[in-house]
């Protein structure tokens, strides 16, 4: 069987047991039409067309349709079949709608991020008219940018990770001993952060997958142990001690201790002080 393209790439981060080795993609498009989803969605020898991809909920059973279409303007395209939406070549797409795909075109879903490699042009490459197939439906008309429409631009210039800062920061959220999810973390974002209040139904649902991959790859956050639900909950991670240090003043024998300052008080500026680790 002929391998018309393939998806490279990787799992960026993992919200389930099955992919916390964060697993790489390298999956052949052996048809003209194939469909992409979550991993173990379908049978294989039942529907050969499918390509499973990573175990995350964010990524729908049947979440894309990848097709070849025939003629002048033809060449592969890309159809949504998911409400969570896909991202290709830095711009959303919505349910319904289709995208034309290029060799290395960039398609992120979910946690999966991954480029759409053609053959190289030196290889011996021709489709067979026997396997061509139609293209997928019209996508629906899009609406325009703004409320309800597909303005997919994160709002601000603050990244994933100060956002999750600032909300652990906040009076609401640094009291709690039993962790908080991400949706919370989210929820805390839209309400407080000024530039978060307008966001579109796009720019909240790249909210919560930016702020899901950005607490499992920090090395600031941990999952709270025995939470009560399924659903992860995250604290500060505590940072791991190799000891006490003491400050050690030249002229002063080691030991004694230098008084009138305050524990984590700064010294004195004619006071030169090294610290050193015992």
């Amino acid at each position: 069987m002929p391998i018309y393209a393939k998806l490279k790439g990787k799992v960026l981060y993992a919200d389930n047991e099955a992919d916390e080795n964060l697993p790489p993609l390298d999956i052949d498009v052996a048809r003209t039409t194939v469909f992409v989803g979550r991993a173990g969605a379908y049978d294989p020898a039942e529907e050969p067309a499918f390509l499973g991809t990573c175990h995350s909920k964010s990524v729908s059973r049947r979440h894309a349709t990848i097709s070849w279409e025939a003629g002048d303007d033809g060449g592969w395209r890309l159809y949504c079949d998911s409400k969570n939406g896909v991202v290709v070549d830095g711009a959303f797409w919505c349910k319904g709608e289709t995208v034309p795909l290029k060799n290395r075109s960039a398609i992120k879903f979910g946690p999966c991020a991954c480029y759409f490699v053609l053959p190289d042009p030196s290889e011996a490459y021709a489709m067979p008219p026997s396997e061509v197939v139609a293209a997928p439906p019209p996508p629906p008309p899009v609406p325009p940018p703004g409320p309800g429409g597909r303005e997919t631009k994160k709002p601000g210039k603050l990244t994933y990770v100060e956002l999750i800062a600032r909300a652990f920061a906040s009076p609401e959220i640094s009291v709690r001993t039993d962790g908080v999810s991400s949706r919370e973390v989210c929820d805390w974002i839209l309400a407080h952060m000024p530039d978060w209040t307008t966001a579109t139904a796009e720019q909240k649902k790249l909210l919560g997958t930016g702020v899901q991959g950005a607490l499992y790859r920090s090395k600031d956050y941990q999952k709270a142990p025995n939470a009560s639900s399924r659903q992860n909950r995250w604290l500060r991670a505590v940072a791991a001690s190799t000891g006490p240090t003491t400050v050690h003043v030249e002229g002063v024998p080691a030991g004694v201790p230098v008084v009138g300052l305050a524990p984590g008080a700064p010294l004195p500026p004619d006071v030169v002080a090294k610290k050193r680790r015992i």
